[in-house]
């Protein structure tokens, strides 16, 4: 994505991109068989490390 970032979180930020479009447009590319509480979980996870770098990395003010 940048050369700021790491890649971890490059990753992390594609991996919820793509999750994010899946659920967006349901009706097209939603799969439920794929969606459960530990996909959910690892999802928010990884959301809450990207969230933690760009506050950390980007001196962003959270409210979270």
């Amino acid at each position: 994505m940048s050369k700021n970032t790491d890649k971890a979180i490059d990753l992390k930020i594609l991996k919820i991109d793509a999750h994010y479009i899946k659920a967006r447009y349901k009706d097209d590319r939603f799969n439920a068989r794929i969606y459960n509480s530990r996909t959910a979980n690892a999802l928010l996870k990884d959301t809450q490390e990207v969230l933690e770098w760009f506050t950390k990395n980007l001196k962003l003010k959270t409210s979270f």
